[in-house]
């Protein structure tokens, strides 16, 4: 078993790229038969894909936002004609900002990086405002970290998927997450600026290959493709054209391009705890089905 890192990455927010990378996880981790092990990495310090894994599965990043949590949850129970049981939130000790920390001083612990959800699922939870405790830091710690954590703890003999979530900018950790990857993926959602923030994108991948020679000489960073995000079933003529204008421009003709695309989910937004395996969505249910066995098609 050697694990694929993969990255989803785009230089524009908002594109769902958190959503896609969450929700092949669970996919993998969850579904009925042929499990595989995933970790998570958060690399974005707006950590959204944590909050998101925390809010599913019962954790905080603190006992203080644990407790916090369970008196909203009480008084939200209170005020509801439901009134469900309020749960104990369990505290996660583990962080990303232990690996670049360490990256210093010498070997990082696997448990203050790793949270093991279950026996498919684990993440390396992200750091809210990790930009302002790293700021003394060498951006080589950075952006070698993600690369020797994996590195040092053979963690690609341990999972099947290693999927980033990274930040929507270029920055040391846009470049440590690209660093430890195989291949990444494009989330885009069709709007004027769409191309504008692909383009920016394959700059960057370029850049980073030919600054870290030395990581990519056994095999190259692979751009798995484009996946369009947050389409309807029956999408409006102008995101139609938007979509076949990115797929017919020119400076995407060799870029590769999922088949299908990822599906409109209002809940998605809605609830942090949303997810789409455990949801009764059928529709979307299949909808990511068909998209993850097209991205196992291209591995």
């Amino acid at each position: 078993m050697t694990a694929k890192v993969v990255s989803f990455i785009n230089m524009k927010g908002g594109v769902s790229k958190t959503t896609l990378a969450k929700e092949f996880a669970l996919h993998f981790s969850e579904r009925e038969d042929n499990k595989k092990r995933v970790l998570l990495i958060d690399v974005d310090p707006q950590m959204n894909l944590t909050q998101s894994i925390f809010s599913i599965f019962g954790y905080a990043p603190s006992r203080e936002i644990a407790d916090n949590i369970e008196k909203e949850n009480e008084n939200n129970a209170k005020t509801s004609e439901k009134n469900p049981k309020s749960r104990t939130l369990k505290v996660s000790e583990a962080s990303i900002a232990s690996i670049f920390s360490g990256n210093i001083s010498g070997d990082v612990e696997y448990e203050k990086a790793i949270l093991r959800i279950n026996d498919y699922l684990s993440i390396i939870p992200g750091e809210l405002g990790i930009d302002f405790l790293n700021r003394n830091l060498d951006s080589s710690a950075i952006e070698k970290g993600i690369y020797n954590f994996i590195d040092q703890h053979t963690l690609k003999e341990s999972f099947d998927y290693i999927f980033i979530d990274c930040p929507p900018t270029y920055s040391s950790y846009t470049v440590g997450a690209l660093v430890a990857s195989d291949h990444y993926i494009i989330p885009v959602r069709p709007e004027a600026y769409s191309i504008l923030g692909i383009n920016m994108l394959l700059q960057v991948v370029s850049s980073v290959q030919k600054n870290n020679r030395v990581y990519f000489q056994d095999s190259g960073l692979t751009n798995l493709g484009i996946v369009f995000t947050s389409i309807h079933s029956r999408p409006r003529k102008g995101i139609e054209n938007l979509i076949s204008d990115i797929k017919l421009s020119k400076s995407f003709k060799t870029v590769p391009k999922f088949d299908n695309n990822f599906l409109y989910n209002s809940e998605l937004s809605k609830n942090l705890s949303y997810n789409i395996m455990m949801s009764n969505s059928l529709k979307s249910k299949n909808n990511l089905r068909v998209l993850v066995n097209e991205f196992e098609s291209k591995l």
